[in-house]
């Protein structure tokens, strides 16, 4: 598997600014002003929708894994049933 993990497809590197409450491009004028109620309500939902999706992602992940743990172990199951025929001693046969 090459994804990289960490990567959780959020878009901005860790620890860098974001601008305005939207994401965008803060307005001139605008560097010093406190984020207004609305503004941190709007940071406040966009993280929690990016939170949800990532878990939405990690949730999708782990079932893949699942599936694809219980497929081997089916596998693995067949393989000894197949070994254990090959090794097992043929019972004389009586004519």
């Amino acid at each position: 598997m090459t994804e990289d993990l960490a990567d959780d497809g959020g878009g901005e590197a860790a620890g860098g600014a974001t601008g305005g409450a939207q994401g965008g491009p803060v307005p001139e004028g605008d560097e010093g002003k406190e984020p207004t109620l609305t503004d941190l309500a709007n940071i406040f939902r966009a993280h929690m929708a990016q939170q949800e999706a990532q878990e939405a992602r990690i949730e999708s992940r782990a079932a893949q894994q699942e599936q694809r743990y219980r497929a081997l172990q089916h596998q693995f199951t067949l393989l000894r049933m197949e070994v254990q025929a090959w090794t097992s001693p043929v019972p004389p046969t009586t004519d």
